[in-house]
């Protein structure tokens, strides 16, 4: 039947900082008609004790906030299925058949900006937006990565990185199970089509507070040439910004060295003086980069942040969506 037609999202309590108003709107203004379902951390070990009681003991274990927080979306998303969503994502149109169409998984990935020059991968797989079917069998193999990483005390517990590798384990295991000879997406199998968006689909801006993103590229060796630079490529190149993410910053599939790839990454860069381009029409989504599982390092200050007053996630739902069936302009401030 195809990814459900229903959003999920979580904070602490329904009551919501204010500052995430204007995004958890956005999803209300694009999806009026799909059902939301709103999940508390009173909730979220809830469902662990009714449907996966044998995980609670490592999921009570968990010395971050995040750390539960990552692994509740996982087991939300394998038992309901649709669409879920971190309070700082905002929605730039409807999720559309465009984007799921008749697959069973919907991932994005981060930008280059952190995979290349903060983190010296090819790849990362976020878990701040995804879309699946109920019972997609990738779930499974993500709460079996989760239980082998119980000892670790970072977001590498559960985050992006253990999504990352339990993908890998469900790539490779699909790519055995499947006939050597038919050709398709990898990690895709006959019964349960996965998609890999680019990083400007749903991850278009990087986190422009990070300032270990400009320090790392700064670091970096100068003295020899760079390798990435060629002549096709580079001759009358375009300074504008548009130019500039479209070509390289959302496409560097040719570079296979980590040292191709963040150079080639810190030149685009150091073009946008480190600022994040224009979002352009293959954007469904934008993630603003909040954190607001770690206080201060990176964004902003956290107190400024999250003292501010709250709103209640259900009464904004009812409101917002009431606006749009009345026609009205959506308020998102």
């Amino acid at each position: 039947g195809g990814i459900p037609r229903m959003l999920h999202q979580s904070w602490k309590t329904v009551k919501i900082p204010e500052k995430m108003r204007k995004y958890v709107a956005s999803w209300h203004k694009y999806h009026s008609d799909w059902e939301y379902r709103f999940w508390t951390d009173h909730d979220c070990r809830e469902l662990f004790r009714l449907l996966m009681s044998d995980f609670l003991p490592i999921y009570d274990s968990y010395k971050l906030p995040v750390q539960r927080a990552d692994a509740s979306r996982y087991l939300i998303i394998q038992t309901y299925g649709g669409v879920y969503v971190d309070l700082d994502f905002e929605a730039l149109r409807e999720i559309d058949e465009g984007l799921l169409g008749n697959y069973t998984l919907v991932i994005g990935q981060e930008p280059k900006a952190h995979t290349h020059v903060l983190f010296s991968l090819e790849r990362l797989i976020c878990n701040a937006w995804l879309a699946s079917v109920q019972g997609h069998p990738l779930w499974d193999i993500v709460f079996q990565e989760l239980r082998q990483r119980s000892n670790i005390t970072t977001i590498s517990a559960t985050g992006p990185r253990a999504l990352d590798a339990a993908f890998g384990m469900y790539q490779r295991s699909s790519a055995t199970a499947a006939n050597a000879s038919t050709s398709k997406m990898i990690g895709e199998s006959n019964s349960f089509p996965v998609k890999i968006v680019d990083s400007e689909v749903l991850y278009p801006f990087f986190d422009e507070a990070n300032r270990d993103i400009r320090r790392t590229c700064a670091q970096r060796e100068k003295s020899k040439p760079n390798p990435t630079i060629h002549s096709n490529n580079t001759t009358n190149m375009s300074t504008s910004t548009t130019a500039v993410l479209s070509s390289s910053l959302q496409d560097n599939t040719r570079l296979t060295t980590r040292e191709e790839r963040l150079n080639e990454t810190c030149r685009r860069l150091e073009q946008l003086n480190f600022k994040n381009p224009p979002l352009t029409n293959k954007s469904y989504a934008v993630h603003h980069w909040v954190h607001t599982w770690f206080p201060g390092r990176y964004s902003f200050s956290y107190s400024s942040r999250f003292s501010a007053p709250s709103f209640n996630a259900y009464e904004a739902m009812t409101q917002i969506r009431e606006q749009v069936r009345k026609g009205d302009k959506v308020s998102q401030s």
